[in-house]
């Protein structure tokens, strides 16, 4: 007897189902495949650095205040005044280069002695090869870290240097390279009287500034910040003390008019 029987060909339903998981298992490929494809750019590598700084300064400040009360950043006490004992370095501890916590190095040392990152989250990518990693027993000075650090010359400068989560707050970033009239960074030429760099804010977001402005020139200037809650600067020089509500880092001293290379 003949008897029919069913072809074994594909259904047009089975192809599309076959055409959707490979283009399903292309893009979980992809996406996997990102962190490889972009790991070792320097300007997310000196991203990602930043916001390791940072949350050592959040890990420092949860043992670092009184009661319930935002904790404070390395370099401030629990009540938010300056820490003025010398950091000596020992035979596995690191010392400071500055005498008291508004020095940028004087903060870093305090984090490197708790273990919150290594030396080398100190030095960006662009500075390899000219900056030094700092080893225990020796002092923590500008030669060891790229950085520049919020000032804490006001109230209200020293009550953002704390745990405040505050997304307009600036507190760490590239340094100024040249000088407040004529700035350059890292990431521009040298002689260009142009600055561009990544900052980092207190809810530990980064944002690389590169706004040229109505000269055609790219200043260190961030656009609404706010300290403290206080008024709203809608043009922030971050390397000018303008008032004492915004943002003035300070890369080498506690002095923000001095600023090493």
């Amino acid at each position: 007897m003949w008897r029919q029987t069913r072809s074994h060909g594909l259904t047009l339903l089975e192809v599309i189902a076959g055409a959707l998981a490979v283009v399903l298992l292309g893009l979980g490929l992809w996406f996997w495949l990102q962190p490889v494809r972009t790991r070792g750019h320097p300007r997310m590598t000196n991203s990602t650095q930043l916001r390791g700084i940072h949350q050592g300064m959040v890990t420092y400040s949860q043992d670092n205040k009184v009661s319930t009360t935002d904790g404070f950043f390395p370099g401030l006490d629990a009540s938010g005044q300056l820490h003025t004992d010398p950091i000596e370095p020992g035979e596995t501890t690191f010392g400071s280069g500055g005498t008291h916590g508004g020095f940028p190095q004087y903060r870093y040392a305090l984090m490197l002695n708790k273990a919150y990152f290594t030396p080398e989250y100190m030095v960006t990518p662009k500075d390899r090869g000219t900056k030094s990693l700092v080893v225990p027993g020796q002092d923590v000075t500008s030669a060891n870290y790229s950085y520049a650090f919020l000032q804490l010359d006001t109230d209200e400068r020293r009550g953002e240097w704390a745990e405040t989560i505050n997304s307009q707050a600036i507190v760490a970033g590239d340094r100024l390279l040249g000088s407040v009239t004529r700035p350059e960074s890292i990431w521009t030429e040298p002689g260009s009287g142009q600055w561009e760099g990544t900052v980092v804010s207190n809810d530990g977001s980064t944002n690389f500034i590169s706004e040229v402005d109505d000269t055609g020139n790219m200043p260190p200037v961030a656009t609404n910040t706010r300290y403290s809650q206080q008024s709203l600067n809608e043009k922030d020089h971050l390397f000018i003390a303008e008032g004492d509500a915004d943002a003035a880092m300070v890369y080498a001293t506690d002095d923000v008019a001095e600023y090493a290379p």
